[in-house]
């Protein structure tokens, strides 16, 4: 994100918390399959 942004920075979290992220879109719609190590 921008320096000094206040929205928008979702999937950027997402990516910084979990060991893996993946998204998969299709008719259905889009997943979103996040892994955590613990």
């Amino acid at each position: 994100p921008a320096p000094y942004a206040t929205s928008g920075m979702g999937l950027w979290v997402a990516r910084m918390v979990s060991s893996d992220i993946k998204f998969e879109t299709g008719a259905a719609g889009t997943f979103i399959t996040m892994s955590f190590k613990v």
